[in-house]
C-alpha cells in the first residue's frame, strides 16, 4: 500500500509540474534584429554593398533620401575595402534598453583591421525598425 501511495504521489507531482510548465508563457529571446544584422553582414561578405544596405535601409522608420543612401554606401565601400577581406562578424553586446528599443554591437573582423558596428532598433508596435547605425575602427569602443 505504501509503495502504491508513493507512486501516486510521484505521478501527481509530475502532472502538476507539466501543468505548470504548459500554463506558463514561454519566454523567448526576440532575435529578429540580430537576424537583420546577420543578413546585412552576409551580404557584405559577398561584396554586395548595395543589397546589404538596401535591405537594411528598407527597415528604417524614416527612409533615407536617395542621395544620403548612396553616400553612405560609397563611404562604407571605401572603408570596408581598406579593412580587407571580411573574416567574420560577431555579436559583442546586446542591450535590451526596453521592450521596444535594442542596441546591438558587432565586431567585424577583417584581414587588415577590425571595426565596431552599432545598430539601434525600435519597435513602436509589432515590427522592428533600424533607427541608427554607426561604424568605427576605434577599438576603445569595446570597453
Amino acid at each position: 500500500m505504501l509503495l502504491f501511495a508513493n507512486t501516486v504521489k510521484k505521478l501527481l507531482f509530475g502532472l502538476f509540474v507539466v501543468a505548470c510548465l504548459s500554463a506558463c508563457p514561454q519566454i523567448t529571446k526576440d532575435t529578429q534584429t540580430e537576424d537583420m544584422v546577420n543578413a546585412f553582414f552576409q551580404a557584405l561578405e559577398t561584396g554586395d554593398f548595395h543589397k546589404a544596405y538596401d535591405d537594411l535601409f528598407n527597415r528604417m522608420l524614416s527612409p533615407l533620401a536617395p542621395k544620403a543612401s548612396m553616400q553612405i554606401k560609397q563611404q562604407s565601400a571605401i572603408g570596408l575595402k581598406k579593412g580587407g577581406e571580411v573574416i567574420e562578424y560577431t555579436l559583442q553586446q546586446r542591450n535590451d534598453i526596453s521592450h521596444n528599443l535594442i542596441h546591438l554591437r558587432y565586431l567585424l573582423s577583417q584581414s587588415v583591421q577590425p571595426s565596431i558596428w552599432d545598430f539601434y532598433f525600435y519597435k513602436p508596435k509589432d515590427k522592428w525598425f533600424l533607427i541608427k547605425m554607426t561604424s568605427s575602427n576605434e577599438l576603445a569602443l569595446l570597453h
